[in-house]
């Protein structure tokens, strides 16, 4: 018996609705990073602006934090940082780092954080350990590296990276990540290191490098897609991942920073962004720098 030609079109009609459900939902996901990041610099901030942290990064669907603390402070505090944190789905990576780390007689600071954490983490509810380590030094900023010391630096750099890498069998279960500057791509070093720049030598001891991408435009030359280029290639190539991090603070060159533009350009910039990036396997989001500065956005 043949079935009425109505039932017939009402059921067409469901399943186109089903399918553009579907393609919406699918669209939406590929659309949205899995990691949307932030740092916050202020030490005390966990202990004194926790609530307000947490609420901007839930209304800006913040899921990973990466959080500088005080290590003589009451640990108290970043337990309940870290079981409201994970309450909202957002992971606490601890933060710190310094250029003077590079040499080895001032290695105390960079032994404090790891012991730290190693003893915190241990002592800790799951739902309270940090579920990372995220390393920030910036030899670059150090006067030594526009004289002939550079290269000097260079491999002090190299050793201090294997030397925290050398601790991680200490941490189990934490990741590992490390801001670096997109040029990193341009310092060539010897082959002897395995190497054909210090980008991919960092890269390799790494979980995840987020690449301080500082423009204010995601596409043509110089934008953010066309530096990254290298870095996005290489962490395809070693089955890492790249997070792509943005300035909000006053850098005084306007195309590096989203500091003088509303927010909504900077959210259409990533937008962008991840719809570019998103099909490429090292890609696993944007981080904005910093909480401070982008709170300030929105006055």
């Amino acid at each position: 018996m043949r079935q009425p030609r109505k039932h017939i079109t009402v059921l067409y009609m469901l399943l186109i609705i089903l399918i553009t459900v579907c393609v919406s939902i699918l669209l939406g996901k590929s659309n949205q990073p899995d990691v949307r990041a932030t740092w916050v610099w202020d030490r005390d901030a966990a202990a004194s602006q926790a609530d307000p942290i947490l609420e901007f990064a839930r209304r800006h669907e913040i899921n990973l934090i990466y959080l500088s603390i005080r290590y003589d402070a009451d640990p108290v505090a970043y337990e309940a940082f870290n079981r409201k944190a994970g309450a909202l789905g957002i992971k606490v990576f601890l933060l710190d780092g310094d250029p003077g780390w590079v040499y080895p007689e001032n290695r105390a600071r960079l032994d404090q954080m790891l012991g730290w954490l190693q003893s915190y983490n241990a002592a800790a509810a799951d739902n309270e350990k940090f579920s990372g380590v995220h390393f920030d030094i910036e030899p670059y900023n150090l006067a030594d590296w526009n004289t002939a010391n550079r290269q000097v630096l260079i491999e002090r750099w190299m050793d201090t990276a294997d030397y925290i890498v050398n601790q991680r069998e200490h941490l189990p279960g934490t990741e590992w990540g490390a801001d670096f500057p997109f040029w990193l791509d341009d310092i060539k070093i010897t082959s002897e290191n395995g190497s054909p720049t210090l980008f991919r030598w960092m890269m390799e001891r790494f979980d995840h490098a987020t690449l301080m991408a500082y423009r204010d435009r995601t596409n043509g030359a110089g934008g953010i897609l066309e530096i990254v280029e290298y870095e996005i290639d290489t962490a395809n190539t070693l089955g890492k991942k790249v997070i792509v991090g943005v300035e909000t603070n006053d850098t005084g060159q306007s195309y590096t920073t989203f500091y003088a533009e509303d927010q909504s350009v900077m959210r259409k910039q990533l937008e962008m962004l991840t719809h570019s990036l998103r099909r490429q396997p090292s890609f696993a989001g944007y981080a904005i720098h910093d909480y401070s500065a982008w709170k300030n956005m929105e006055r």
